[in-house]
């Protein structure tokens, strides 16, 4: 530049001006890639004095932690004020696994077997079922108890009483992958007594009138013991008229206990025969009835079935509660 003074005299004066405009050599690493064994990944840049991330990304000064695969990019800021965007991409190498059955509760009757199954999607999946007993979840190995543990179904063979209140659950993995389902429970109820009735008539055949027999054996056929009023209905009929020889010990050539058993009726179509005597596990009880049959002037024949009222003795499975036998007769 050209300076002139007071006096008009004039001098020439200059001076050299530098700068930088290169932008700064921006980098963006990321120590991925995602998996289920870190859920998480930092990402660190360099090159600058200073960095701004992408929008939605807390940083603290050069990095930033992320959960989530994508392309993510940095402003690197160099001290002259220059920028330069640097970017990486984070992949995830996670097999996730989604279960779509989880295990349902179970109910049943002492030795029966209990199955808890759970299903899920995904690759290469293994299973560890997992027992809650009251003191946390443990896993299971096979035994006489539990079998397929390491499978997508769990079983619990001879069931008893101790087992009730237990909890199941299992763990599903994929490579470094895993879930777990919720937990199922296991109720196991007590075994009741099962009764029976098995019905026989003596003779099988007549001829115009006769005496017949009606035995009935109540079978307890769960090794449990009745207990509790037993209700026994025997079907009537006009052609045929029953009764209760008290205290008898054989009727029709069977044994019989009539002296714990009482007779009522016919009513409503029924003679009906109760007892409060207990059906020892695995025994029977029997009573009998001898009637007078009169076939008058016609052939046919006659049914005789017996009926437990359900509940009797305390049991609660009424499909096997009915017997019946035939009588064939001719007039005379």
């Amino acid at each position: 530049m050209t300076v002139t003074g007071p006096n008009g005299c004039t001098a020439t004066a200059s001076t050299t001006v530098t700068g930088s405009t290169t932008p700064p050599t921006a980098s963006l690493t990321n120590d991925g890639p995602l998996s289920c064994n870190k859920p998480s990944v930092t990402l660190t840049a360099s090159g600058g004095e200073s960095y701004q991330f992408q929008s939605g990304i807390t940083a603290n000064g050069s990095s930033a932690t992320v959960t989530t695969a994508g392309v993510y990019s940095v402003t690197v800021i160099g001290t002259n004020g220059c920028s330069q965007v640097a970017s990486t991409t984070l992949t995830d190498d996670s097999q996730p696994i989604a279960i779509t059955q989880q295990p349902a509760n179970v109910s049943l009757t002492t030795g029966q077997t209990a199955r808890f199954s759970a299903s899920a999607s995904g690759s290469a999946l293994s299973y560890q079922w997992q027992l809650d007993a009251g003191s946390g979840f443990v896993d299971l190995t096979n035994d006489a108890t539990y079998a397929g543990v390491n499978s997508a179904t769990l079983s619990v063979a001879n069931t008893t009483t101790a087992l009730s209140g237990n909890s199941y659950r299992v763990v599903i993995t994929s490579g470094a992958c895993s879930v777990t389902s919720t937990a199922a429970s296991l109720t196991v109820n007590p075994l009741l007594t099962d009764l029976s009735p098995i019905l026989y008539t003596q003779p099988f055949v007549l001829y115009g009138s006769g005496q017949l027999s009606v035995v009935v054996d109540v079978v307890e056929l769960n090794g449990v013991a009745s207990q509790g009023l037993i209700t026994l209905k025997i079907t009537q009929d006009a052609k045929l008229s029953l009764s209760l020889p008290a205290n008898a010990t054989s009727v029709g050539g069977r044994v019989v206990t009539n002296g714990v058993w009482q007779l009522s009726g016919p009513q409503n179509g029924y003679y009906t025969l109760t007892t409060s005597e207990p059906v020892a596990a695995g025994n029977r009880l029997s009573v009998g009835l001898v009637g007078q049959f009169s076939a008058g002037s016609s052939s046919g024949e006659l049914t005789v079935s017996g009926t437990l009222v359900g509940g009797s003795g305390g049991e609660q499975k009424a499909t096997n509660n009915i017997d019946a036998d035939k009588i064939k007769y001719f007039q005379q």
